[in-house]
């Protein structure tokens, strides 16, 4: 397991160790424990178990237009059950700040 993935696979039991749910993004090459890939997903908010992981998560994803045009397929999941539309607007909303805060240190 690469190190980024080790540490998002630490933070997550972390907040689970304290009760508390997360919302964060996930790379797109992150495997099931059925050894598929995530991008390989078809229906948003599915309960599933990631590699590294043992409890369930929820996934949505979400296409992210760029500087270019283009739009990039971002994945978002959510330590507790919640709808995919709700999962999908916290996570742009997510990516939305996060960006705002590095333009704004630049």
């Amino acid at each position: 397991m690469a190190d980024t993935a080790k540490g998002s696979v630490e933070f997550l039991h972390g907040v689970r160790k304290f009760r508390y749910h997360a919302v964060t993004g996930v790379a797109i090459n992150r495997k099931l424990v059925d050894g598929r890939p995530l991008r390989n997903l078809h229906k948003q908010g599915q309960q599933v178990h990631l590699v590294g992981l043992n409890f369930p998560v929820t996934v949505s994803w979400y296409y992210l237009k760029r500087n270019n045009g283009k739009l990039e397929k971002r994945f978002v999941l959510s330590t507790r059950p919640i709808k995919a539309s709700t999962l999908k607007w916290w996570g742009k909303r997510r990516w939305q700040i996060e960006g705002w805060f590095k333009t704004a240190k630049q």
